[in-house]
């Protein structure tokens, strides 16, 4: 609604989160980091339309994304949430390989086919599935994954979010599985 009724206040609180954010990168490279994780929470498919996103959401976003890279490291951008319909807004948007794209509820399958020749694609191991699914599922899942995404590169396997719960034998089960059956060929 505030898009709507004071867009020029979301505006001004746009320029402050991004100068902040600026602040944060420059931290980090004195630092001497070579990722800088930005986790995203509001740009998913059922927040905005993609007229809204491009309005609103990148400008600043990818001027942040462009300091990381001018600095000299590598964005690692969690995409938290559904990006389904942004995926081609995001392959022309994000600067050729560059960055690392997590994604956790997205069709993993389609996100490497749009931005495998972008970005290098991680995540989307469904955490549920590692702390509730069977062993069997987490091998079968695995495998699904790396058939889909591991050929010609740029795949990290990785679960969805940040696992808080997970059976031990099923994070194994995924780490084994990738291991035995995710090498390049």
């Amino acid at each position: 609604m505030d898009l709507l009724e004071i867009p020029e206040k979301v505006e001004a609180a746009i320029e402050v989160m991004e100068r902040m954010a600026m602040e944060g990168v420059d931290g980090i490279k004195a630092l001497g980091m070579d990722y800088v994780f930005i986790p995203l929470h509001g740009g998913t498919d059922d927040f905005m339309s993609n007229d809204t996103y491009l309005k609103y959401y990148w400008p600043s976003l990818g001027r942040l994304i462009d300091r990381i890279i001018e600095w000299g490291m590598t964005p690692f951008i969690f995409f938290e949430g559904k990006y389904n319909t942004r995926l081609e807004l995001l392959a022309e948007l994000l600067p050729p390989k560059k960055c690392i794209c997590l994604f956790e509820q997205v069709d993993i399958a389609r996100a490497k086919k749009v931005l495998g020749n972008v970005a290098c694609i991680t995540g989307n191991l469904p955490g549920a599935l590692l702390a509730f699914g069977s062993k069997q599922e987490v091998i079968d899942e695995t495998k699904r994954m790396l058939d889909d995404c591991a050929p010609g590169g740029g795949f990290i396997m990785d679960c969805s979010i940040v696992m808080d719960d997970f059976k031990m034998e099923n994070m194994e089960a995924m780490y084994q599985t990738t291991l035995e059956y995710g090498k390049y060929r």
